[in-house]
C-alpha cells in the first residue's frame, strides 16, 4: 500500500492496517513501512485460502495512519484482491497406480525430487499404497541439500490407495527450485513401477529416469 507523502513509521502496523477476508474475519499479518518508497507491506503470517476475497484496510482517523507532521488519514482506505481457485497441484492423479503388491526392503526411505513453475506452497504429502504395504509411515519434505523441512505421520490409512497427510504447517515453494518428497516406510514397503509416470504441468522433474530423479535412503534422518 503506498502513500504520497512521507508517513510516520511509529503510525504504521497492525494497529492501523489491517486484512480481513470476504467473511469480514481479522487475518494475522505483519505489518512493515519502507520510508524510501512510502510503501507499506502487510505480509500474512499463513498462507491465503484460495478463491477468496480479501480486504486491505488503512484506518483513518485518529489512531490510523499518520503523516510525519502527525496528521491522521482523513478517513479510511481499502484495497481487496481475490485469490486464485484452488489448483489441482497434485503430482499424480488419483488414477496413477502401480500395479502388483508392494516392493520389500530394509526399512527405508523413498521420495521424489520436485520443481514448480510458480512460487506456491506445499500443504500435504501422499503416498500410493498396496495392500500388503504394512507398518508405520511418516512424510517428510526436504530441500535439494538434505534440510529437513516438514515431517508428519500418515493416519487413519486406508487398507490400499492414495494416503494423504496434511503438513502441519504448510512449505513455502520457491519456483525452479528443486525439493524432495518422500515417506519413511518402517516395514520396508514401497510401490514399484518403472517407466511409467509422469509428471502433472505444474512439475518440470522428468519421472521417465527414476533413477535419476529418485531419492533413496535409510532412517528418516539420514535421507
Amino acid at each position: 500500500m503506498g502513500f504520497d507523502e512521507p508517513m510516520n513509521p511509529s503510525t504504521i502496523g497492525p494497529g492501523s492496517i489491517a486484512l480481513t477476508d470476504d467473511q469480514g474475519a481479522s487475518v494475522a499479518a505483519a505489518v512493515s513501512y519502507d520510508a524510501p518508497t512510502r510503501t507499506a507491506t502487510l505480509t500474512p503470517n499463513l498462507p491465503l485460502r484460495t478463491g477468496v476475497t480479501y480486504t486491505a484496510r488503512a484506518r483513518g482517523g485518529p489512531g490510523g495512519a499518520a503523516d510525519l507532521a502527525g496528521n491522521p488519514l482523513a478517513a479510511d482506505v481499502t484495497s481487496s484482491f481475490s485469490t486464485p481457485a484452488a489448483c489441482p497441484c497434485t503430482l499424480y492423479a488419483p488414477t496413477d497406480a502401480p500395479v502388483g503388491g508392494a516392493t520389500q526392503d530394509n526399512p527405508l526411505e523413498v521420495g521424489v525430487k520436485l520443481r514448480s513453475d510458480e512460487d506456491g506452497w506445499l500443504t500435504s504429502v501422499r503416498f500410493y499404497k498396496q495392500d500388503n504395504n504394512t507398518g508405520t509411515h511418516i512424510g517428510h519434505v526436504w530441500s535439494a541439500s538434505g534440510q529437513q523441512l516438514a515431517e508428519v505421520q500418515f493416519e487413519n490409512e486406508t487398507a490400499s490407495g492414495w494416503q494423504q497427510a496434511e503438513l502441519p504447517t504448510p512449505v513455502p515453494l520457491t519456483h525452479d527450485t528443486t525439493y524432495v518428497v518422500s515417506y519413511y516406510s518402517s516395514s520396508g514397503f514401497f510401490a514399484f513401477r518403472p517407466w511409467t509416470l509422469t509428471c502433472s504441468p505444474i512439475f518440470r522433474v522428468s519421472f521417465r529416469q527414476p533413477w535419476r530423479n529418485s531419492e533413496f535412503g535409510g532412517p528418516p534422518s539420514t535421507l
